[in-house]
């Protein structure tokens, strides 16, 4: 497998994890109100008290295994544009490999915060909720409130993908709009509109990139 098929593999795991993550979310998850701004401790506590099992199966899904699909797709383009844009690759891998890091302290962070929920809960209810509050924040702060990161990874890919010819036309500019997105939640008043659009973007471009990266190119068969 080349360089840029490891991409591609990696970006199509990508997409599928976050198609999953939504399918929770719509389903299972739906009372928790993810995304909403209505998400609160003691609709979680209720959930974990249910189904023990659900949130962390979510969370590996979408912190711990989109975060190792990142990496795969971040290392394998930066090695498919080595020879041609050294300066370009480095920069690419390393923000792509930043966000996996990040994207992996959330996941540890958002099982801290169950942990001492379902710890604090029979001792201190109040206390419980406001230490999940925090955690939570800390949580989406590292990952989900802010999208720059995200957005700087794909930019970046889609320009040095187009510029060596592994990246159609129209999902290059389909990445610079999910660039946009992205760091356009750096702006408070931008981050809740610009996450979904970026997160809806995300998901479509690691598909679209995914599949023309790991198909072999016409010289190749």
């Amino acid at each position: 497998m080349s360089p840029r098929q490891t991409a591609g593999l990696g970006a199509l795991f990508v997409a599928g994890c976050y198609l999953t993550g939504i399918a929770f979310v719509l389903g299972p998850l739906a009372p928790l109100g993810l995304g909403t701004g209505a998400m609160d401790g003691a609709a979680v506590l209720q959930l974990t008290r249910q189904s023990p099992w659900l949130l962390p199966l979510w969370m590996t899904v979408i912190y711990d295994l989109s975060a190792l699909g990142t990496a795969l797709a971040g290392l394998g383009l930066a090695r498919a544009l080595a020879r041609d844009l050294p300066h370009l690759a480095l920069a690419s891998a390393a923000t792509a490999l930043i966000w996996t890091g990040l994207t992996l302290a959330s996941g540890m962070v958002a099982r801290a915060g169950l942990a001492e929920l379902a710890a604090l809960a029979p001792q201190d209810l109040p206390r419980a909720l406001e230490t999940w509050r925090i955690l939570h924040l800390i949580e989406t702060g590292l990952s989900g409130r802010t999208e720059a990161l995200g957005g700087l990874w794909i930019g970046l890919a889609s320009l040095a993908a187009l510029r060596i010819g592994a990246l159609s036309g129209v999902a290059g500019l389909l990445g610079a709009g999910v660039a946009l997105a992205g760091l356009a939640t750096y702006l408070p008043p931008l981050s809740q509109g610009g996450g979904m659009v970026f997160g809806l973007g995300a998901i479509l471009w690691c598909g679209w990139a995914g599949v023309e990266w790991i198909l072999p190119r016409p010289a190749e068969t």
